[in-house]
């Protein structure tokens, strides 16, 4: 478990499935996590049991220290340890917790984790064109624009360019300084 501040970062379990579930329902935070189709409740229990033997990812449950209510949810996927490099993802579920800062500290301490307790020398990302907000969120974060790939993803019906961003640890130790 991850905590400081107003966040705490605990591992995804089962008594979190039917929050994750609903956020899963929720169009305007699956078109800003470039996920376009609803999931039922049948493969989001799939997708659970997957992820408890998938060593590629790393998930976390991000709950609020003041009454430990779970407000989104964060991680790393595709982690190359040969390589030193995962992709990071953070999601604030509970769309009145949006804005509150629950974010940004669950990404420092996601970010602390990868480099600091996981070895990784490389975090990246991906935002889809329309999200400048997430951009700019993300450039705060210390992250920086690599390139973009034109026409990337399709979302409802519209093809859409992503913005290609990362993080290398000699620039997290930089910014720690």
């Amino acid at each position: 478990m991850l905590s400081a501040g107003k966040v705490r970062l605990r591992p995804i379990e089962e008594r979190d499935m039917a929050t994750l579930y609903l956020w899963m329902q929720d169009a305007v935070l699956l078109r800003s996590i470039n996920r376009t189709e609803k999931t039922t409740w049948s493969s989001h229990i799939d997708w659970y049991r997957r992820l408890l033997h998938d060593e590629s990812q790393i998930l976390f449950s991000v709950e609020a220290v003041e009454d430990g209510m779970l407000v989104g949810q964060c991680g790393l996927k595709k982690v190359d340890y040969k390589n030193r490099k995962a992709e990071l993802w953070v999601f604030i579920g509970d769309n009145t917790m949006r804005g509150n800062g629950y974010g940004s500290e669950a990404v420092k301490k996601l970010v602390s984790f990868a480099f600091e307790e996981k070895g990784l020398n490389r975090l990246y990302l991906y935002v889809v064109d329309f999200n400048l907000g997430v951009k700019r969120f993300y450039q705060q974060m210390g992250f920086r624009q690599e390139g973009f790939f034109k026409q990337d993803v399709c979302i409802d019906g519209i093809f859409h360019d992503t913005i290609h961003m990362a993080l290398l640890k000699e620039e997290y130790n930089g910014l720690q300084k």
